[in-house]
C-alpha cells in the first residue's frame, strides 16, 4: 500500500511538473525578450490549466510587448473575472486603453485600481496623465501634486508635470520641474528630451540648450544626455552638429539605437542618403519593430529614389503605429513621387490631425494648401 501511495504521489508531482514546464519556459523566453516565443508557451501551459493566473498575466503582458493590445486585454479581462481584487490586472488593462487610446475606459480602470490599493504611487501618476488628455488639466495637476507629496522625489511625477505646463505654455514651471526630474534622475531620457525640447521652442536657442548640457548634464557618456542633445540639434535643423554629436558619442564606444537614428536622420536631409540609410539599417537589426527606424529608412529609400522599398518599411512602421504624424508625412512624400495626389492628402491631413504642426513644424500645413483642394 505505501509502494502504491508514493508512486501516486509521484505521478501527481510529475503531471505538476508538466503543467508548469511551458509557463517556467515562457518565463525564460520572456525575460529574453523572444516574445514569440513566450506567447506559444504560456498557451500552452493555459490549455493544460486555463485558470493558471500566472501564465495569463504573462501572457497578457507578452501579447502587449509584441503590439498584440486587443488581445492583451482580452485576457485581462480574463484574469478580472477570475479574480477582482488585483489591483495591478485594473492597471494594466488601463494601460493598454491608454495605447488605443480610450482614456475614459483607462480612467474608470485606474480608479477601481486605487480603489483596491490606494498605496502605489503610480496610479495618482497615470491619473494625472489621463486627466491631461482628456483637457483636465485642473484635476492632472491635482494628481501629480498629491504624487509628489506623497513621494518628493518622485521622477516621474516631476516629468510628466513639466510636460503637462509645457503644453499649456506655463514654460518657466515646466523647466522647474523637468530640472527637478534630471536632479533626481540624471540619466532618465524623458525629462532630459523635454527639456531640450522645451529650450527649442523658446526662441530656438542653441546657446541656452549647450550652456544647460555644459552646466547640469556634463557627463557626455550618459547616452539619454546625447540622444536629447542632439535630437534637439535635430528638432533646429541644425543637421550638421546633430551628426557631430553622435559621431563622437559612436566614436567613444557607445552604441543607442537613437544616437544612430539621430544620425542617420540628420545624414538624409544634408543631402548623404546613402551614410544615412547604413546607420538606420545598422541599428533596424536588432529592432525591427520600431516604428521610427521604420519609419526613417522609408524616408531614405524615398530620397534615394528606391519606391518600392520606402513602402515597405513606411507601412510597416504604419503597421506598428498608426497614430504616428510623422510616418504620415512620410508616405504622403511617397505619394506626391508617385503622382498620386489623392492619396497623398489623405496621409497629410491625418499628419495634420495627429498634431504633426504642434510637434514639429507647419510643413504639412504648407504641403496641403499646395497641394490639398479645401
Amino acid at each position: 500500500m505505501k509502494k502504491l501511495l508514493l508512486s501516486f504521489l509521484f505521478l501527481i508531482s510529475l503531471f505538476s511538473y508538466g503543467q508548469s514546464n511551458y509557463y517556467t519556459k515562457g518565463k525564460i523566453f520572456y525575460n529574453n525578450k523572444d516574445y514569440d516565443n513566450a506567447i506559444r508557451n504560456f498557451e500552452k501551459a493555459i490549455k493544460e490549466n486555463k485558470n493558471d493566473t500566472n501564465a495569463l498575466f504573462y501572457l497578457a503582458r507578452s501579447y502587449n510587448e509584441n503590439y498584440k493590445v486587443k488581445k492583451a486585454i482580452k485576457i485581462y479581462n480574463k484574469l478580472i473575472k477570475l479574480d477582482n481584487t488585483i489591483s495591478d490586472f485594473y492597471y494594466n488593462r488601463a494601460l493598454l486603453y491608454i495605447s488605443l487610446p480610450n482614456y475614459k475606459k483607462a480612467l474608470n480602470d485606474v480608479k477601481i485600481s486605487f480603489s483596491l490599493d490606494s498605496s502605489q504611487n503610480k496610479l495618482n501618476i497615470i491619473m494625472g496623465y489621463i486627466y491631461s488628455k482628456l483637457e483636465m488639466q485642473d484635476s492632472a495637476i491635482f494628481k501629480y501634486n498629491l504624487a509628489i507629496l506623497k513621494e518628493p522625489n518622485d521622477y516621474y511625477a516631476y516629468t510628466n508635470r513639466g510636460i503637462l505646463f509645457r503644453e499649456i505654455k506655463k514654460y518657466d514651471l515646466a523647466e522647474r520641474d523637468l530640472a527637478k526630474a534630471i536632479s533626481i534622475n540624471p540619466d532618465g531620457i524623458r525629462a532630459v528630451d523635454e527639456l531640450m525640447y522645451l529650450f527649442s521652442l523658446q526662441n530656438n536657442n542653441k546657446k541656452q540648450v549647450k550652456e544647460y548640457i555644459e552646466e547640469y548634464l556634463p557627463n557626455s557618456k550618459i547616452p539619454s544626455v546625447i540622444i536629447a542633445y542632439s535630437y534637439t540639434f535635430l528638432m533646429l535643423k541644425d543637421y550638421y552638429n546633430t551628426t557631430e554629436i553622435c559621431t563622437q558619442a559612436i566614436d567613444s564606444g557607445i552604441i543607442d539605437i537613437y544616437i544612430y537614428n539621430n544620425r542617420g536622420y540628420a545624414y538624409i536631409e544634408m543631402g548623404e542618403y546613402q551614410k544615412g540609410l547604413n546607420d538606420l539599417l545598422f541599428v533596424y537589426k536588432n529592432h525591427k519593430k520600431n516604428y521610427v527606424i521604420l519609419n526613417n529608412i522609408g524616408y531614405a529609400y524615398l530620397r534615394l529614389g528606391d519606391l518600392k522599398n520606402s513602402s515597405k518599411y513606411i507601412n510597416k512602421s504604419l503597421r506598428i503605429n498608426n497614430k504616428a504624424p510623422y510616418t504620415y508625412r512620410t508616405r504622403a512624400l511617397l505619394y506626391l513621387e508617385k503622382d498620386n495626389t489623392k492619396a497623398a492628402c489623405k496621409d497629410l491631413i491625418k499628419a495634420n490631425d495627429f498634431g504633426f504642426a504642434d510637434i514639429y513644424d507647419d510643413e504639412v500645413i504648407k504641403l496641403i494648401e499646395k497641394h490639398c483642394k479645401q
